[in-house]
């Protein structure tokens, strides 16, 4: 089983949705192991959370939109790309809108967990 990996501290930025193009704040933050990625729209009542799970696509037209109920996150495709790049497993994503914000975040120092996954492996065809 290979560790789980989270960020080692918050990170955040401000700046302009990348689609809807409004005022937007995105903050990053560690999660214990086990939790996986998470979205969560701190602009809605009840501030909705939205696991960043196939399941939860809702439309991929222009970006992948995932969603939860009345909720939706846009153009989750690149922030996920880069986090499985450098192997996070498990964080929480805050938004106040619909979209993430177009700057790039800053650097975030990696946290490997000492809890252990199993690598799932498809067979060779």
């Amino acid at each position: 089983m290979a560790a789980r990996r989270t960020l080692a501290r918050e990170v955040s930025i401000k700046g302009v949705a990348l689609h809807a193009g409004v005022p937007v704040t995105m903050r990053i933050a560690p999660t214990a192991a086990k939790s996986k990625i998470r979205f969560r729209r701190t602009d809605l009542p009840d501030q909705p959370m939205i696991p960043a799970e196939w399941q939860n696509i809702v439309d991929s037209r222009f970006a992948t939109v995932i969603g939860s109920g009345n909720a939706t996150v846009a153009v989750t495709e690149h922030l996920l790309a880069a986090l499985s790049g450098v192997a996070i497993d498990d964080c929480l994503i805050d938004l106040d809108g619909p979209d993430r914000a177009k700057q790039h975040p800053p650097h975030a120092v990696l946290s490997p967990e000492d809890r252990r996954y199993r690598v799932l492996r498809s067979p060779k065809p």
